[in-house]
């Protein structure tokens, strides 16, 4: 039996153990159902507003708690200083078969709550060879993503930190992240970081991925000459081009929220 069989199996075990026959009806539920989308290269609710979030890119739950703070007050505090989007690293030390019930899902429904979006990023090893960062990525997706069902306003990032490979090879990468999450019938938003492949001079590199609600991050604008994608810009200087723009850093062993942003679109 493979790793993601077992994990997923000791998941249900933990489920079960908690909460007894009746943990399937115990499970939080979304009360404010975030529900978000891409248009061109704009971020627009359902009515068809355009959005611009903004708001501080923090570390994981564990970094969070080791520093002696509560993610559900971290997530407060970004709220009440004008965020209305943040990003919360997943350490793989954390990644245990109860991070979902006990901490995944709790951290959903804050955040669901506050109405504001939370994107999951799954810190990769940068050291690691691609095919296993990628098949590490696959594991945190197929099991987040089916206990996020009812979370929209949950979005996922599969690579915290930047891949070291060949555009194309990046590409197809980010295509298969992508391919997974809508192969298990979830069309949330996902955020494809470290997307400077969309500046290759080959135009099947360059091209964008062919999905719908796909948020494209890089790290830097300059020579950024696409105005066909939605943007996801991590830095502290304006950046007028993107829809989503975090500052921080994502320390997983720190959790100072900063509260020089510019004012923030909401969800709601």
């Amino acid at each position: 039996m493979g790793w993601r069989n077992r994990i997923v199996l000791l998941l249900v075990g933990a489920v079960l153990s908690a909460c007894g026959s009746s943990a399937q009806s115990s499970m939080p539920v979304a009360i404010n159902a975030c529900r978000l989308s891409t248009r061109g290269a704009q971020l627009v609710n359902e009515a068809g507003a355009a959005l611009i979030l903004r708001g501080p890119d923090l570390p994981s739950i564990l970094g969070m708690e080791r520093a002696g703070q509560s993610p559900d007050r971290v997530l407060e505090d970004a709220v009440r200083a004008g965020a209305g989007v943040v990003r919360v690293a997943v350490v793989d030390a954390e990644f245990t078969p109860t991070y979902v019930p006990l901490k995944l899902l709790p951290l959903a429904k804050k955040a669901d709550a506050l109405g504001i979006v939370l994107i999951l990023s799954w810190r990769n090893d940068p050291s690691a060879k691609l095919d296993k960062q990628a098949d590490d990525a696959e594991d945190f997706l197929r099991l987040a993503v089916p206990a996020l069902r009812a979370y929209d306003g949950v979005w996922i990032d599969p690579f915290h930190d930047e891949l070291t490979a060949p555009d194309a090879r990046r590409r197809a990468v980010a295509v298969r992240m992508i391919d997974i999450v809508r192969g298990l019938g979830d069309d949330r938003i996902m955020v494809i970081n470290n997307a400077e492949w969309l500046l290759a001079s080959d135009a099947d590199t360059r091209a964008r991925a062919p999905h719908s609600n796909v948020l494209y991050g890089v790290r830097s604008l300059q020579n950024w000459n696409r105005d066909d994608v939605p943007l996801f810009y991590l830095g502290d200087d304006a950046a007028p081009a993107a829809v989503v723009q975090l500052t921080g850093g994502g320390d997983p062993e720190g959790a100072a929220v900063l509260q020089h942003w510019p004012v923030s679109g909401r969800c709601k």
